[in-house]
């Protein structure tokens, strides 16, 4: 069969082309989605060095990642984009480019400041800053979850837990004892007792607690 100035001999699978001065070899192009995922042609056509190829136009996908074209030795190719066939076979390498993620931790706390957004490749680390502290409360995490890997944007909210203050007094102002102060009580917990054992006071017999010593801690009190 003749094509242009050159003749072809043989089936697709050991094709030459039969030119003035001798024999033209054919080479291939095929595809590599390189990770991602779509219809892509087969090993595509027979080509003469010189010879003008057209890169296909394919939707690819893959998570995480935006596909930026074919990468053909260090040149990338559009779809539609003409290339000069090389004296060889040809694969044509799906080129991706790692999504950006914003990584947010919102301390959720007055006084205290917000540590920097963080831009994030898809699947690399988030910087997990330190734990902050608060007085008059308990940090007990980051919710969600910090994950192990970036694969979205993603906002972590400290979670808190409100500590209280119990306080014994005199009700002299300090003229007996001072203060009895115990702090960063976790709710629920028991009510420590006053430190002092029973108050004594020079002509007074000591008659309890007012308010009544609660049980447990539920909230800042005083005695």
């Amino acid at each position: 069969a003749k094509a242009g100035n050159h003749f072809v001999d043989g089936g697709k699978e050991n094709c030459h082309a039969y030119h003035f001065n001798g024999v033209l070899p054919f080479y291939t192009v095929s595809y590599d989605v390189n990770g991602g995922t779509g219809d892509v042609p087969a090993t595509s056509g027979y080509y003469l060095e010189g010879e003008l190829y057209t890169v296909a136009d394919v939707v690819l996908s893959r998570d995480g990642y935006t596909f930026k074209g074919w990468k053909l030795g260090e040149m990338t190719y559009q779809a539609g984009k003409e290339f000069d066939m090389p004296g060889e076979n040809v694969t044509l390498v799906a080129n991706w480019e790692a999504n950006t993620y914003e990584v947010t931790f919102n301390v959720k706390m007055d006084g205290l400041t917000n540590p920097a957004t963080q831009n994030v490749e898809h699947g690399e680390h988030a910087t997990r800053p330190e734990d902050p502290s608060q007085d008059g409360y308990k940090f007990l995490g980051w919710e969600p979850t910090v994950a192990e890997t970036v694969t979205e944007n993603a906002t972590y909210v400290a979670q808190w837990e409100k500590l209280y203050t119990v306080t014994y007094t005199d009700g002299v102002d300090e003229k007996v004892f001072k203060d009895d102060v115990h702090s960063d009580l976790e709710k629920d917990t028991k009510t420590p007792a006053f430190s002092g054992g029973t108050p004594t006071r020079k002509g007074f017999v000591f008659d309890g607690w007012n308010p009544e010593v609660a049980e447990t801690v539920t909230e800042d009190v005083t005695y």
